[in-house]
């Protein structure tokens, strides 16, 4: 699971502990082998002596038992989810918010499927993991004709907010977020390198509080700097990709609309004050969209919120509208099995869908009302 190397960043220097990075990569790699076995015993707890039918319970002048609210699976998993709404609804992790209520029985779903289960057992190498789950923000740099040489002319993006910024997938074991793939796909045109920060499980309400930190640590325990400190420390940048308000709209509570909408501003105002450009994305869309008819006015209304200001901006900030990119749909393959991650399909289709407004961007003049930039220091 971690193998010793010389020189590794997973050792301590005397050759015989792990390193606090070590020690997280045994903990990610046993993940996967503890859930197995946890399942197992789920299941074999689940394994009730057989009953007689409904049927057969007429038959003998037996009334039906009849469970409430259906079967007994739907209400262990109906306990479950009461049980992981419960106490801790105000700290609750991202990842465990919501559950995916669409599974389908079609072959598209469990192809989808099968391809999510076969990403999350991708064999994990040491230079992986260390891209995966080092530091933030990270460095993507997709550079023409396969070079690494940085060209004078690169131009520079943040991408920043929550897990699904992150790239979050496979439980949280995993992590491919979109701007990676958007330095891709932007070559041969444009040469970009992509500064991601996703901090999974943090609301806009924490993001926008704690623009000033030096150090914000997430629900997967990986650790990032608040919006202005990346600003300062990494920048400059020619553009700002912004996408928060998942978390906020997962307590559900319509009234908090406005709020939401002006800490996910506040984010963009910081981008504007060091002179740079945003766009602003839309709240993703996810499977309370198509269960819930208040949730889904609920991020209608933020989203349309969002849209609307982003137009007063006179070219600050250009909204689009992230449903129409990477569509919730169970069977596409997009999302995760919780029905609120994108999978390593979505992230790596948002980055590539996101091509055409970012090169028009970045192509594009900035507004003359537009502050100057603040003096940087670029570090990589």
């Amino acid at each position: 699971l971690i193998p010793w190397a010389r020189r590794s960043d997973l050792w301590e220097e005397d050759g015989l502990h792990l390193s606090p990075l070590g020690s997280s990569a045994l903990g990610c790699n046993l993940a996967p082998l503890v859930s197995n076995l946890l399942l197992q015993v789920q299941l074999s707890v689940m394994q009730l002596p057989p009953k007689a039918t409904a049927c057969e319970q007429e038959a003998i002048g037996q009334q039906p038992e009849q469970l409430p609210g259906g079967s007994l699976g739907m209400q262990m998993e109906e306990k479950q989810n009461s049980e992981e709404d419960g106490d801790n609804k105000e700290t609750e992790p991202e990842q465990k918010r919501g559950r995916c209520g669409n599974a389908g029985s079609s072959k598209e779903t469990a192809k989808a499927e099968e391809k999510a289960d076969e990403d999350s057992d991708e064999e994990l190498s040491e230079k992986a993991f260390l891209q995966e789950r080092g530091p933030m923000p990270q460095q993507f740099c997709s550079c023409r004709n396969g070079s690494r040489t940085v060209l004078p002319s690169i131009h520079r993006i943040l991408a920043f907010g929550d897990s699904l910024t992150a790239g979050y997938y496979a439980s949280g074991w995993r992590f491919a977020p979109y701007g990676a793939a958007l330095a891709e796909a932007l070559l041969p045109d444009i040469q970009a390198e992509v500064w991601v920060c996703g901090l999974s499980g943090l609301t806009a309400r924490e993001m926008a509080a704690k623009q000033n930190a030096r150090q914000l640590k997430d629900v997967c325990h990986r650790h990032g700097k608040g919006l202005k400190r990346i600003l300062r420390d990494n920048g400059p940048f020619d553009l700002a990709l912004i996408m928060a308000g998942t978390n906020d709209l997962a307590r559900n509570d319509p009234s908090q609309a406005e709020a939401v909408t002006a800490d996910i501003q506040a984010l963009h105002a910081a981008c504007h004050a060091f002179g740079v450009r945003t766009v602003a994305l839309g709240i993703p869309p996810r499977d309370a969209v198509e269960r819930d008819a208040l949730y889904r006015r609920y991020w209608q209304n933020v989203n349309l919120r969002l849209e609307n200001w982003a137009q007063k901006t006179g070219g600050l900030a250009t909204f689009i509208d992230t449903a129409v990119l990477v569509p919730f749909r169970p069977s596409n393959g997009l999302w995760e099995k919780d029905g609120l991650h994108l999978s390593k399909a979505g992230s790596r289709r948002l980055g590539e869908k996101l091509v055409f407004a970012v090169r028009l961007m970045l192509q594009s003049p900035p507004p003359d009302h537009l502050s100057r930039p603040r003096s940087s220091c670029r570090t990589a």
